[in-house]
């Protein structure tokens, strides 16, 4: 959405009013270079603060979302090998390119429990709570 926004309005500047709370996630948009980030769990006071900073000319992020990009920073959780193990990357990789948990099963020899299992352990260690999440991460982060 943030590039669709920048290809048809290049100067404007955005703020993004997230409930995401995947420190991963919220750094790939923060590097998107929006004007500003807040998490809806901050109120809605966080908002009018950072349209005041930003129509002001200045960049603002709210405390949630800095203390979710300091976390982010601090576990590196932009490099997912260093995370997972290689059958966890092989199933999100297979799943976030439109394999169900089925077909993954069929293709690598293994059963669907086991490769459930192994797509619900990748989400719990990159901190994702549901497909959507996901796909974002994978896409994100090269995986797909």
């Amino acid at each position: 959405m943030i590039d669709a926004i920048r290809r048809l309005r290049p100067k404007w500047p955005i703020i993004v009013l997230t409930m995401l709370t995947n420190s991963a996630l919220l750094r790939a948009i923060h590097e998107r270079g929006v004007a500003g980030v807040v998490v809806k769990s901050d109120g809605m006071g966080e908002l009018a603060t950072a349209l005041q900073f930003v129509v002001a000319g200045d960049n603002y992020v709210s405390a949630n979302a800095k203390r979710l990009l300091l976390k982010s920073s601090r576990r590196d959780v932009g490099s997912p090998g260093a995370l997972l193990t290689d059958r966890e990357s092989e199933v999100l990789r297979l799943f976030a390119s439109g394999r169900t948990v089925s077909e993954i099963a069929a293709l690598r020899g293994r059963s669907v429990k086991t490769i459930s299992h192994q797509k619900i352990s990748a989400m719990n260690k990159l901190g994702l709570r549901n497909d959507p999440e996901l796909y974002t991460y994978a896409h994100e982060h090269g995986l797909c």
